[in-house]
């Protein structure tokens, strides 16, 4: 089903499995640092805040250390880089860029919701992006899903992480503009992830239009670290360049009607950035010194990305579009 192919990482592979009484199963095999809990734990606590907003789990296991197996006739493996293997037996669910118009969004946004119920809970998911957004449909009943808690934090249960160990999580595409930033310590927010979700609802738009997302001009340098986060920073100018210019222009195919209620949740986001860059270039402390006011502003973009207000600003993307169907069907 899945295969994570990249230099640095957990090697997840996702397999279409039968359970021990026939029914079909998603089997997920990964090697995470030793040091965190194993994903079920977290999907317990998770379950605890947002229901079936998370997969049900029907089985889990761990395995050996890295350093335990061939590994230990090579160089070395630092106590705290070790990776130990994990197992879980999980449901099987849709991916939601499957989805398309009012569907799409109705499970996007209680997704984005219950990014919001996980924080408040406790736990921070801290990789979202389009091949975790997930549903599942019960008779004609569709729910969105969250799913790979691996990277997740719980602030319930602390683990103790060196700093060489807190680098920056997600997937390059949908990280949030400020945490491609080099240098700079940068602790993962809430409004990040929900950025992230901003990201991910463009991206599985445009993937419906061919030639699709990855080759779409003004895309493609989401994929490159080192143009992301400028790119993402241009993405109100994106939408409101015409379209069928060769080159230009972020086609959105259905969710075309709720374009310039996008272009105004970008530009806020733009003009969060602005704020933040403007005190980077004054700042005399890291982001992990700050506190009181100066650490509220922060964490909010100076009120240009209050979680609260963005989760309400993402809902009247759902009420828009369906307002433009009520139109159509009108007239």
């Amino acid at each position: 089903m899945y295969t994570q192919w990249c230099a640095f990482g957990r090697g997840t592979a996702v397999y279409l499995v039968r359970d021990s009484q026939d029914q079909l199963r998603a089997l997920k095999i990964s090697r995470p640092y030793a040091a965190r809990p194993h994903e079920h734990v977290l999907l317990e606590e998770a379950r605890q805040a947002v229901g079936d907003g998370v997969p049900a789990v029907f089985g889990h296991g761990a395995g050996e250390l890295v350093s335990d197996g061939e590994r230990r006739h090579l160089m070395p493996v630092n106590a705290e880089q070790d990776r130990r293997l994990h197992m879980l037996l999980m449901e099987v669910l849709i991916p939601l860029k499957k989805l398309s118009g009012v569907q799409y969004l109705d499970a996007w946004v209680e997704i984005a919701q219950n990014l919001k119920n996980l924080y408040d809970h406790g736990i921070l998911h801290r990789d979202i992006s389009s091949n975790n957004l997930m549903y599942r449909q019960t008779g004609t009943t569709i729910q969105g899903v969250v799913t790979d808690f691996d990277l997740a934090t719980s602030f319930r249960k602390r683990v103790h992480y060196p700093a060489r160990l807190l680098h920056r999580t997600g997937t390059t595409p949908f990280l949030a503009r400020e945490l491609l930033e080099r240098g700079d310590l940068v602790p993962h927010l809430l409004r990040h992830d929900l950025e992230s979700a901003f990201y991910v609802l463009i991206w599985d738009a445009v993937d419906k239009v061919a030639p699709g997302a990855a080759e779409n001009a003004r895309l493609q340098k989401w994929l490159d670290p080192t143009t992301s986060a400028d790119a993402k920073g241009a993405v109100a100018t994106h939408l409101r360049e015409p379209t069928l210019v060769p080159g230009l222009g972020i086609p959105l195919g259905k969710m075309d009607p709720i374009r310039k209620l996008l272009i105004t949740i970008a530009i806020e986001i733009y003009l969060g950035y602005g704020q933040l860059l403007g005190w980077l270039n004054v700042a005399d402390k890291l982001r992990t010194e700050l506190e009181g006011d100066e650490k509220k502003n922060w964490e909010c973009l100076w009120g240009h990305f209050v979680p609260e207000v963005m989760v309400q600003k993402f809902q009247e993307l759902k009420q828009g579009f369906a307002q433009s169907q009520e139109g159509e069907s009108n007239s």
